[in-house]
């Protein structure tokens, strides 16, 4: 099924517009349903009793890549009452924060996506929801310097020392397996805190702490291969994509311009809607935004939920949706 769903999106997507239900979806949903129901004797213990195959946690992650990561720009679910993704967080914590070579994240962040969705849905029904508020803050606490370590590297401790540790070419690009892999990694994380910030805590596209994080993951985005060997499926599109969401700046969007463009050329699947979508996307946020944003910056407190501030996310995401169906951000 993961197979099946790589090659619809690889070879097919670009015909396959504005599906409500599209191949590679069919068959995505189809492998997260059998995760879910072949339960490894957890129903009576911890998930971090689990003892589960390398197997199913690469291929796990392989199908949590495509369905956590691509909805973060669908509509929400409002119906679902437990976060899904369970099976994500099989193993002992330090099992949860191993980077899976197929995916570029370890499971505890990938799962971290997937709250924020669902915490989003249950504040979108209920803007008085406690628990929500509560958690939304816990998370923004965990994605501070989010520790990741991969089979290369026991990675950093903090974000500022991966970054200072990062050895450039001629080029301006690291160039091992061992620190393109961590700095994939952090612009995962980066990418979580910007998506956690702006469609949970409803934050504006220009709220300092948005404009802060964005800045370390453009860096870390820029500083990486683009061709060869060092690329990798491990770059899926969702993070540049979050950072074009809040890229305000001509630099910061000359920056994700060129990422696309190096990599649209020719290519069929789904970098090209993607990008598209990117171009519609910053004339829809400059024309309904920009004027209210230069008349008054988003100071509020980066760990506090404003349930009364427009949940602009998700009037950006109908709208993508209604041009596009269901984009595939791996």
């Amino acid at each position: 099924m993961a197979i099946f769903s790589h090659n619809e999106v690889v070879n097919w997507e670009l015909e396959q517009q504005r599906e409500e239900h599209p191949t590679w979806y069919r068959a995505s949903y189809l492998a997260e349903q059998v995760l879910a129901k072949s339960d490894p004797l957890y129903r009576y213990h911890f998930p971090s009793n689990v003892q589960c195959s390398r197997a199913r946690t690469q291929l796990g992650n392989k199908i949590a890549l495509y369905n956590i990561m691509s909805a973060t720009i669908w509509p929400l679910e409002t119906n679902e009452e437990r976060c899904p993704f369970k099976w994500l967080l099989e193993g002992e914590e330090r099992d949860l924060r191993r980077i899976v070579g197929c995916t570029g994240l370890c499971p505890r962040l990938m799962h971290t996506y997937a709250q924020i969705t669902h915490l989003s849905a249950k504040l979108y029904k209920d803007p008085q929801r406690l628990t929500a508020q509560k958690l939304a803050s816990a998370i923004s606490q965990r994605l501070n310097n989010f520790w990741q370590w991969s089979d290369l590297s026991e990675g950093y401790q903090t974000s500022q020392e991966l970054i200072n540790s990062c050895e450039l070419d001629e080029n301006g690009k690291v160039f091992s397996p061992i620190k393109t892999t961590e700095l994939v990694a952090e612009t995962y994380a980066a990418a979580a805190q910007i998506y956690l910030y702006c469609r949970l805590m409803r934050k504006s596209r220009r709220h300092p702490k948005v404009q802060e994080v964005l800045a370390r993951l453009l860096w870390c985005i820029d500083r990486m291969p683009t061709s060869g060997p060092l690329f990798t499926a491990q770059h899926a599109q969702l993070r540049v994509f979050i950072a074009a969401v809040v890229a305000c700046e001509p630099y910061h969007r000359r920056l994700i311009r060129n990422w696309f463009e190096e990599l649209v050329d020719g290519t069929r699947g789904n970098v090209p809607p993607v990008w598209r979508t990117v171009q519609f996307m910053w004339g829809w946020l400059d024309a309904r935004f920009h004027s209210i944003e230069q008349e008054e910056i988003d100071h509020s407190s980066e760990m506090e939920i404003d349930t009364n501030a427009e949940a602009w996310w998700e009037v950006m995401v109908a709208d993508i949706y209604a041009r596009e169906g269901k984009l595939n951000l791996a």
